[in-house]
């Protein structure tokens, strides 16, 4: 303001930067997810504030984390730990897990960096397209084959690190077939083949892994419960902005 610039109608200098992603873990109002002993909170959830209610997602997580950790609890005191572990389910999860190390192969940064230049062009994580985004999730398929498989674990570091890059890979796999999923434009996501928000798309899109590949349902949002419903959103100030960026 003090410089006399008008952000919802002069031209600004600016940048992409990666903050967060839009998507989370499924549960249910204390944090119970479908697996039973997992719970999940804060911006596992995708409950993130930023600084509106002051810090970035404190308030979320410092509130969700008390009730999914009292919920988590109570679950725990209800087991019967009388059960030994069965001694060859844990034998063959050793075996499972410690498989790979001390193997040779790609080093996980070469990986995590080809999966990288998937998310950077500007029709993938800006001004997203369907062609950009089925470009990079047909790479992503072939890293995910040919690449994945072979990351070296020489050391039990490595092993965590080709662990944590399996992660990144399954986070990849959602972003890139959210993105397709949602025909539209709302908040962040920007689909220049859909620059429009659609009441019809106003929901939930829910991901399970099924039979090794990823299963999508869609969950409206019950918007006809609540007692104050949405009726302008912030997005809108920006969107003749994007609009024109997209033609250009």
């Amino acid at each position: 303001k003090d410089m006399g610039i008008d952000f919802f109608k002069d031209k600004v200098e600016w940048m992409p930067q990666v903050d967060y992603a839009i998507g989370g873990i499924d549960t249910d109002i204390n944090g119970r997810t479908r697996v039973p002993g997992i719970y999940a909170a804060g911006r596992a959830r995708n409950l993130e504030p930023g600084v509106y209610l002051g810090g970035w997602a404190v308030s979320g997580t410092a509130t969700t984390g008390s009730i999914a950790g009292e919920e988590a609890g109570r679950y725990a005191a209800s087991l019967d730990y009388q059960t030994e572990p069965d001694a060859s389910e844990v034998a063959a999860i050793r075996q499972r897990v410690l498989a790979p190390l001390g193997s040779g192969g790609v080093p996980y940064k070469e990986v995590l960096n080809e999966i990288r230049k998937l998310i950077a062009p500007y029709d993938v994580s800006i001004i997203k397209t369907e062609s950009g985004l089925r470009r990079s999730l047909r790479r992503f398929e072939e890293i995910r084959a040919e690449w994945l498989p072979r990351i070296s674990a020489p050391t039990p570091h490595h092993l965590m690190k080709r662990n944590e890059i399996y992660g990144v890979a399954d986070f990849t796999d959602l972003y890139l077939n959210a993105c397709l999923h949602r025909k539209e434009s709302r908040g962040s996501h920007f689909r220049a083949d859909y620059p429009e928000r659609r009441d019809e798309c106003f929901g939930w899109y829910l991901a399970s892994w099924e039979e090794g590949r990823l299963n999508w349902t869609f969950r409206p949002l019950p918007v006809e419960k609540y007692a104050i419903k949405p009726t302008s959103f912030y997005m809108d100030n920006f969107l003749p902005l994007a609009k024109q960026s997209a033609a250009s």
